[in-house]
């Protein structure tokens, strides 16, 4: 099991941009959750890896990468709410906002 660490950076536009090993890989509203997706899919995480968000030095989110990749949010009357990452309607959310979606990874795994 390795742990991977993501850094979160401050952000004025809602999305907060994370950068992985020095580089900055996107800018998300749920950014430990984008970044699973983004290391399962690159194939630099297992599914059995840890993920911890960073933001000023200082560890602020941690989740197993597949569970935290297996989930998104969702917006409703009584607050955010998770739920069960669907690619297909990731697709038609990021064409409405600038939230990213990665394509189908050999790692992901369709049941919880």
């Amino acid at each position: 099991m390795t742990i991977h660490k993501i850094y979160l950076h401050p952000s004025s536009r809602g999305l907060t941009p994370y950068s992985y090993n020095g580089v900055t890989i996107d800018a998300s509203r749920e950014p430990l959750l984008d970044a699973a997706r983004y290391l399962m899919d690159s194939g630099l995480a297992q599914p059995d890896d840890i993920l911890e968000a960073y933001r000023d030095n200082k560890r602020c989110l941690r989740a197993f990468v597949e569970k935290a990749a297996r989930l998104t949010t969702n917006e409703t009357a009584y607050g955010v709410r998770f739920k069960l990452f669907n690619r297909g309607e990731s697709a038609l959310r990021a064409s409405k906002d600038t939230s990213s979606t990665y394509p189908t990874s050999p790692y992901f795994r369709q049941s919880m």
